[in-house]
This record gives C-alpha cells, sequence and structure tokens, in this order.
C-alpha cells in the first residue's frame, strides 16, 4: 500500500472515529508524500507568528475535540517536527508540540512528523498520539508516542512522551506514518512496507513482520514487555 493510500484509510477513519460534525469548506489541496489532506479554506493563509503554515509540510489537520465553551481550536501538523494550535474565534495561536526540539526527525521526503491523533476520551485524559521518525538509528526507527496536553493562560501545550511503539526501519523510505482511532477505541496505524520500490522484501507478503499491513493496538492497556496491549 502507497503511503498516500495508507494516509486515505487513516483520514477516513479519523471521520468515523471523531464527533458529528459540519463538514469544512474545502480549499487549496496541500501535503507530502506522507498523507494528502484538503485544507478548510483559507487555512494556507493561517500564520503563528511571522512564519506562515507551510503548505507542502502539511501531514495532518484536526480539531481539538471536546465543549470547549464555543471556541473551535485547529491543530496543523507540520512534518519538520512541529504540532501548532490556532483559535479560530480569537486568533490566538502557538506551538503545540515542538519534537523537533528533542531530537531530528529527519529530513528525507518519507520522514519526520507523519501524522497524530487525539484519543477519543481526550476531554478527559488530555491524551494525544503522534508518528514520527528517529533517523538517530539507523537507517531510521518509526516511533508512536503519547502526550498529555494541557490548556493553560498561554494555550494548549504537551509534556513529555510516553513511547508506546518503537520500529527499527530497514530503510529511509516507505514509512506511511498515520495514525487514527477507530469506533472500537484502538489506534490504528502504519509503518509502511519498509522500502524500496515494489517492495522487494516483500514485507507486504510476511505475516511475522510489523511491515506491510495496518496495525491495531490498544493504548491503553499494557502487554507483557509492552507498552501497550494488542
Amino acid at each position: 500500500m502507497t503511503p498516500t493510500r495508507a494516509a486515505a484509510l487513516a483520514i477516513a477513519l479519523l471521520c468515523l472515529a471523531g464527533p458529528a460534525q459540519a463538514k469544512p469548506k474545502e480549499g487549496r489541496k496541500v501535503g507530502t508524500d506522507a498523507a494528502l489532506v484538503a485544507l478548510p479554506a483559507g487555512l494556507e493563509r493561517l500564520r503563528c507568528g511571522k512564519q506562515p503554515v507551510k503548505g507542502g509540510t502539511v501531514t495532518g489537520i484536526a480539531w481539538i475535540p471536546g465543549d470547549l465553551g464555543g471556541e473551535r481550536i485547529l491543530v496543523v501538523a507540520e512534518k519538520p517536527g512541529r504540532l501548532r494550535w490556532r483559535n479560530q474565534r480569537s486568533g490566538a495561536f502557538g506551538d503545540l508540540l515542538r519534537i523537533e526540539d528533542l531530537g531530528p526527525v529527519g529530513r528525507t521526503i518519507e520522514e519526520g512528523l507523519l501524522g497524530f491523533a487525539f484519543h477519543p476520551d481526550f476531554p478527559n485524559n488530555g491524551l494525544l498520539y503522534t508518528s514520527h521518525t528517529d533517523p538517530r538509528h539507523k537507517p531510521t526507527r518509526s516511533v508512536i508516542s503519547e502526550w498529555t496536553v494541557v490548556h493553560g493562560k498561554h494555550g494548549w501545550k504537551g509534556g513529555q512522551p510516553r513511547e508506546v511503539l518503537g520500529v527499527l526501519q530497514p530503510a529511509r523510505g516507505h514509512h506511511a506514518g498515520q495514525v487514527a482511532f477507530g469506533p472500537d477505541g484502538y489506534l490504528y496505524f502504519g509503518l509502511g512496507d519498509g522500502g524500496d520500490q515494489m517492495d522487494p522484501a516483500e514485507m507486504g507478503q510476511d505475516t511475522t513482520t510489523m511491515m506491510g499491513t495496518i496495525l491495531r493496538i490498544d493504548v491503553d492497556g499494557r502487554g507483557p514487555g509492552r507498552a501497550y496491549a494488542v
């Protein structure tokens, strides 16, 4: 499965899992090989300070779920390793996460911050999940992390991450990367086929590897030697 098709499946799952809401007016389509998303009209003009959100780096968008007292908070993921938020009513903005500050996330076309998802019970537990690559582990490593997000006088901020899952990749491409919660409450994600073109190692046909498939885990549970349950 190509990264774009995997991203489309993940976005569809997000639509199924998320609360009912009006479909935003579709604006300019932007994205990368990791994801192709349609930005709500006007989002391409979104700025955080003097820095605009760059369309070519966007790998995910979502509204912060829950009753926010009439506020609507949009969160945008940027491939270099940053999650930004913007209050659509007041215009306030800021960085929710700066994964890039904790270490490199990779700069090749199929590396970086590749996806994020809010926990189905986010209004009560404040949990957020991200998918990114870590090139400090050669050739690179795919990481699913859990963050606790808090809202204070300076806006929305994520704390220190808890690594849920880390998988060493055999190559620096074909990493997929989207994450989404299904209506069953499980977290779904893909790690790609590990590269290179045409899946030469036939990862997609190998049931003993995590590559080349859509994975499902229970982030609320724990298994033997694991930070998740299955």
